[in-house]
C-alpha cells in the first residue's frame, strides 16, 4: 500500500546521511567530486529500485486478476452457469 515515492524515499535519504556524517571530511580533504560520483550512484540505484518497484506491483496486479479470474469461473462452474469445452470437441469445430 506504499506509494512509490514513500518506497523509495529511504534511497534518497541516503545522501542526506552521508553528507551530515562525513561533512568534516569532505571539506577538509576535497572530497566534493567523490560525493558526487557517489550521490549519482545513488540516484542510478533509485531509478533501479524503482523500476523493480514497478515490476513488483505490476506482478501483484496481474497475480490479483488471475486469482480473481479462478474463482469467477469456479463459482460459475459450481453453479452449473458455465462448462469447459472438451478439446476435441474444440479441435473439431474449425
Amino acid at each position: 500500500d506504499f506509494s512509490p515515492s514513500k518506497a523509495m524515499s529511504f534511497v534518497f535519504l541516503l545522501k542526506k546521511v552521508v553528507r551530515e556524517e562525513l561533512e568534516k571530511e569532505i571539506k577538509q580533504s576535497q572530497l566534493s567530486d567523490d560525493l558526487l560520483e557517489f550521490e549519482s550512484k545513488i540516484d542510478n540505484l533509485a531509478l533501479l529500485s524503482f523500476d523493480k518497484y514497478i515490476k513488483c506491483r505490476e506482478l501483484i496486479y496481474k497475480l490479483k486478476t488471475d486469482e480473481l479470474q479462478r474463482m469467477t469461473f469456479t463459482l460459475l462452474k459450481k453453479a452449473n452457469l458455465m462448462s469447459e469445452i472438451p478439446v476435441q470437441e474444440f479441435e473439431h469445430r474449425d
